[in-house]
């Protein structure tokens, strides 16, 4: 049996990783690009779906320079000829950006290494992303566009998610993987399918329900956020104008919204972005607040609340965030108390920090133990042994549940951050 082109340097590269066994170093080089767009993408929160993604395209395009027999030429030769191409220049099909990505992932599916895969087909969504937005919008004003979101039909995945960054990590990559990967594991050919139903979804969501326009005979579309954004934006229609109170509780300001609807997952996973892949510095206030309420140092608290900031936490990160939500949720605080001044020093305090034989906030130290476990041994090079009973021991166990605090505190403030000033 003859192989196809894509199989080839399929193989090429299932050759190389096996010799090298370093299949986790390109792994680890694919999610290093995916984090960046993400971080560039934290900073530009504010936009909304007008964002447009940093990509870092001249490092993704040397992600496989290490493989023998491989080179940009030969991946997109192979490409054009199984996709078949008739123009090698074509502004999306022949890009080679998407041919090198949609090899890897496919060498990703095919090795069952769905990380890989799936992080390979977010950076082809980013970019994808970026082309229909470009093409949609001359200029995009934020608050336009967020107007536009907010009023859409919920059969719109948009209105779901806060950002672009989170509909296609959170939606488009889990459901396109999840329905064609077995079929491009039988069929490399299915390769294309992929890319063009991710091309396909993308574009839906800017221009759908088209219908032929009898004068130009071209297609007119009735929905969509392009058609929406520029009617919207025809008659001067801001959120920032519209009373909140003008259509009832608004499920981006109404706290009891967000935890009774299909807002609370999004906004934990947003959260959670925000603390895995930013580098925030804290107030002054903030980090006095930390060494008043503790006995840790203040040098110890610098390495605590800088140490959560990775990806190596972010399902405990999840999890911290989810049952937070929960214990504000069974106490029935509003908005207004979350963002009060005393909402640490009060209710963490209290209903957190130190509360007792409560189901959410066990799990809330146990889960923060566990991170700070890992945090002691790898910036402290210290291991706690919770069964010794010697006083040294026992005096380590005193500073581990004061740093736990510090940890607990640290979660809480990025919890109100984003609730009352809407990162």
């Amino acid at each position: 049996m003859i192989n196809k082109p894509i199989d080839e340097l399929y193989l090429k590269m299932k050759t190389y990783y096996k010799a090298t066994r370093s299949e986790k170093n390109l792994e680890t080089a694919v999610e290093r690009s995916v984090r960046k767009v993400q971080s560039s993408s934290v900073k530009n929160y504010s936009k909304g779906y007008c964002m447009r993604f940093i990509i870092p395209e001249t490092e993704i395009m040397t992600l496989l320079i290490d493989v023998p027999g491989i080179s940009i030429d030969q991946i997109k030769s192979a490409f054009i000829s199984q996709w078949q191409i008739p123009n090698a220049n074509a502004p999306m099909y022949g890009n080679a950006y998407y041919h090198l990505l949609s090899l890897i992932m496919y060498f990703g599916v095919m090795e069952h290494n769905d990380r890989l895969a799936k992080n390979a087909l977010a950076l082809i969504l980013y970019k994808l992303w970026n082309g229909r937005n470009i093409q949609a919008f001359k200029w995009c004003d934020p608050d336009t566009m967020a107007y536009v979101i907010s009023k859409m039909s919920k059969k719109f995945e948009a209105k779901k998610h806060a950002t672009p960054l989170e509909l296609i990590n959170n939606y488009s990559v889990p459901t396109i993987y999840k329905k064609y990967s077995s079929t491009v594991r039988r069929n490399s050919d299915e390769t294309k399918r992929i890319f063009n139903a991710s091309f396909a979804r993308l574009r839906q969501m800017y221009r759908s329900d088209s219908i032929v326009d009898l004068e130009s005979g071209k297609p007119k579309y009735k929905s969509g956020i392009q058609i929406l954004y520029y009617k919207a934006n025809k008659e001067g229609l801001k959120l920032s104008t519209i009373s909140t109170n003008s259509s009832g509780s608004d499920e981006d300001f109404d706290l009891n919204n967000i935890l009774s609807s299909h807002s609370f997952d999004d906004r934990i996973e947003t959260i959670t972005t925000q603390i895995v892949i930013s580098k925030r510095r804290y107030p002054r206030e903030f980090m006095t607040f930390l060494s008043n309420e503790t006995s840790v140092k203040k040098s110890t608290i610098e390495v605590l609340v800088n140490s959560i900031h990775s990806n190596t936490y972010s399902d405990h990160i999840h999890e911290i965030i989810e049952l937070i939500f929960k214990r504000i949720q069974s106490s029935e605080i509003d908005r207004s108390e979350i963002c009060s001044r005393h909402f640490l020093s009060t209710f963490v305090k209290r209903k957190i920090i130190s509360s007792k034989h409560t189901p959410d906030v066990d799990n809330i130290k146990k889960i923060v133990d566990n991170m700070l476990e890992d945090i002691l041994s790898v910036h402290f090079n210290e291991k706690l042994k919770t069964s010794s009973r010697s006083s040294q021991d026992f005096a380590k166990r005193t500073a581990f549940s004061h740093m736990r605090r510090v940890l607990i505190y640290t979660f809480a403030y990025n919890f109100q951050l984003n609730i009352c000033s809407g990162e």
